[in-house]
């Protein structure tokens, strides 16, 4: 029988609402029904998780952090139990400086922006598929980026800035145009994530792949998935807003749901029939049936 490890850390989905439209997400087209997770849901799967040994917890997942109105409330109750680390990822339009501030002083110990482009025009085809829809997106962001290492300085916090990179064809040549920008306000490199490593195939919002996704990345590594997924592997707790278990960080359309939490505690779904199903396919490199197949098969060596 499959042994089941304990769990090192976890993802909290907030919300599962989002204010961008990015054309490497498949968010616009989820069947998942919107919303927020309570104060009484969050309080209880961290307590939960922490008794489990968890002492890292991401409160995002497929929405936009600075949606869920309750943030810095989640934020406080998750360093109150003694959790070590908690931090966000947003697309980084509502990071305001007074959202910022808010979430900062309720403990928030890394937030990471996705940015995606080095112009506005970019920015626009990459977050809203070339719509403007509220001005110059990138400059704002750009902006709140900077309100962050201003407020990280003058509160005198430790906190990490991290900014993301969605790589395509699209913005390939914008990389380095957007590190010269913020290298001087982030306090870790820009992380680079090659258009590839997720939500594809028959999964992806995309009619063809190859309009959008390199070949290479710079590094001159080919792209390509593994069996078993490290996100299956590497022992983390996934919860959706409305409390459900799931095995993936963007499970969109809810096809690798685990078990209903407001049925059975965490410890239990933990080491359920459904996660250990899912964990031996990943096992036995063969995943059919499950959504895992199209990402596999999608990013191949080439």
């Amino acid at each position: 029988m499959l042994l089941i490890q304990n769990p090192v850390s976890m993802l909290l989905e907030l919300t599962n609402r989002c204010n961008n439209a990015c054309i490497f997400c498949k968010h616009k087209e989820m069947k998942s029904p919107i919303g927020d997770m309570s104060l009484d849901l969050s309080g209880r799967f961290l307590e939960e998780a922490y008794d489990m040994g968890v002492r890292t917890v991401g409160m995002h997942a497929t929405g936009e952090f600075f949606l869920c109105k309750n943030f810095a409330k989640h934020i406080k109750k998750a360093k109150s139990i003694g959790f070590n680390y908690v931090y966000a990822d947003t697309n980084g339009l509502l990071a305001t400086k007074e959202n910022l501030e808010i979430a900062i002083k309720a403990g928030l110990d890394s937030i990471k922006f996705s940015v995606d482009a080095g112009t506005n025009k970019t920015h626009a085809l990459m977050h809203y598929g070339g719509e403007i829809r509220c001005g110059d997106t990138f400059d704002k962001v750009i902006n709140n980026i900077k309100f962050c290492f201003e407020l990280r300085e003058r509160l005198n916090k430790k906190m990490k800035i991290f900014v993301g990179y969605a790589l395509t064809k699209q913005n390939e040549n914008e990389l380095e145009i957007l590190k010269k920008i913020v290298e001087p306000y982030i306090t870790e490199p820009v992380s680079v994530n090659p258009l590839g490593i997720y939500n594809l195939g028959d999964y992806s919002p995309f009619k063809n792949f190859d309009e959008y996704c390199l070949e290479m990345i710079p590094s001159g590594h080919r792209l390509h998935k593994k069996v078993p997924c490290k996100n299956i592997f590497e022992y983390r707790i996934i919860i959706t807003h409305d409390g459900y278990l799931t095995a993936c960080c963007i499970d969109f359309d809810r096809e690798l749901l685990i078990a209903d939490l407001k049925k059975c505690s965490l410890k239990e779904a933990w080491v359920s029939e459904r996660a250990i199903e899912i964990k031996e396919k990943h096992l036995e490199k063969n995943v059919k049936g499950l959504v895992c197949d199209n990402c596999f098969h999608c990013v191949s060596e080439r």
